[in-house]
């Protein structure tokens, strides 16, 4: 039997050791790098040593976020109702372990009084019944509305301590004391908590030392907002959401086109958020941390197998009057010209409006394909059109070039 289980990346074995090495000192036993033995699996050391354990903590990190293992192992604790969560610094767990408390020891050195530590020491008194939780702090894998623990009977002066007999530990877990409670707490947590609280904010911290030297002292913990519809990270017009692909995963584009560069893949079933906004590419920001534009017509709102909704009308785009110049070889413009963007990348439209541009061409329109890099098509009135690559001049930044051809507006 191991009273603590330790999971993380091997990225981050030096920090996990020194975690490791203080809750030995705690007098825990714990296990988080030991042999395995070479008759038995992998999978079946790591299921057996959290199963067997009173608490679990997982050490997140960009690597510890990255690894199915990792993940795997806190879902298993989560299940069992034994997880205990800390972080390497400024980052943040991945869905759905961003809903739940956790201590930031990136700055940890190993001194005692660290305030993540001392989470993290009362979470372990919590779920392996030593010595009992600091009632001055709140622990790491308490949801972020436990109500602050009462305060403890003052002893009288000099009087020696009076050394009481540990309760054995509940089989059930104490993680989440109350669970009578726990229904209507918990879905203010999913719902309200997404990000950690600071220890300022934490009502579990709001106790002062003349409350507790006075029973009779209410402790104010502030009252607690009402739920929204949408959690603090979901601002307005965005939605958590899955694809339906039937490659199994969907491209995330750097920009709204096809022919952008590829950023990263969301796999079906992975939740991300993703923008609501007019256009066929909606905005998208995977767990992960990656950024960048899914086709909306692969989007479906989480949860449900309904497609994104289709996108409001835009409104038309308005014409201005600009200069505008058109040279090649045989032909040349300057004179106005009715000026129109059509898209968010720099595309355009341009009608001369003091005879055609050349021939019977009265419109050019320029489609961005890649940065700084297009197609310049002419439409002539009868209905023909002809097609031109092009490259936006580093000389001046209103004019598009080709083979002998030059088009700006300005």
């Amino acid at each position: 039997m191991v009273d603590v289980f330790i999971s993380y990346s091997r990225m981050d074995k030096e920090p996990v050791a020194r975690l490791a090495r203080a809750i030995e000192d705690e007098g825990y036993d714990v296990w988080w790098d030991a042999e395995l033995p070479p008759h038995q699996s992998y999978g079946d050391v790591i299921t057996s040593k959290i199963s067997e354990a009173k608490a679990a903590i997982v050490v997140w990190s960009a690597d510890a976020a990255a690894s199915e293992w990792v993940r795997a192992e806190a879902d298993m604790a989560r299940n069992q109702k034994k997880l205990v969560q800390t972080a390497l610094g400024d980052i943040m767990p991945p869905l759905p372990f961003n809903q739940i408390q956790y201590a930031d020891i990136g700055d940890w050195l190993g001194e005692d009084d660290h305030p993540s530590w001392r989470k993290v020491k009362a979470s372990l008194a919590d779920l392996c019944g030593r010595n009992g939780p600091d009632p001055t702090i709140a622990s790491a894998s308490e949801p972020a509305f436990a109500p602050p623990p009462p305060a403890p009977e003052p002893e009288p002066a000099e009087q020696e301590p009076i050394v009481y007999a540990t309760p054995a530990p509940s089989s059930n877990g104490p993680l989440f004391a109350g669970l009578g409670f726990g229904a209507i707490a918990l879905a203010a947590i999913a719902a309200f908590f997404l990000w950690p609280q600071s220890e300022a904010e934490d009502p579990a911290l709001a106790g002062s030392s003349s409350a507790q030297q006075n029973e009779d002292v209410e402790i104010d913990t502030g009252e607690e907002p009402e739920p929204e519809a949408n959690p603090p990270d979901i601002p307005e017009n965005w939605i958590l959401a899955t694809v339906e692909d039937p490659d199994g995963h969907s491209n995330v584009r750097a920009r709204p086109t096809t022919s952008s560069e590829i950023v990263g893949r969301a796999q079906v079933g992975e939740v991300f958020r993703a923008r609501r906004e007019p256009g066929n590419w909606w905005p998208v920001e995977l767990s992960d941390g990656t950024t960048g534009y899914i086709a909306r017509r692969l989007i479906r709102v989480k949860g449900t197998d309904e497609p994104a909704p289709a996108p409001t009308a835009a409104p038309p785009p308005q014409a201005r009057r600009v200069q505008c110049t058109f040279d090649n070889t045989a032909f040349s413009y300057d004179g106005p010209c009715e000026f129109t963007t059509t898209g968010s990348d720099g595309d355009f439209t341009a009608i001369s409006l003091d005879g055609p541009f050349f021939m019977n061409v009265s419109r050019i329109a320029l489609d961005v394909t890649n940065p700084e890099q297009g197609v310049l098509t002419g439409f002539a009135d009868d209905g023909s059109s002809e097609e031109i690559a092009v490259t936006r001049s580093t000389v001046d930044r209103a004019c598009w070039e080709g083979p002998l051809l030059s088009f700006c507006a300005r």
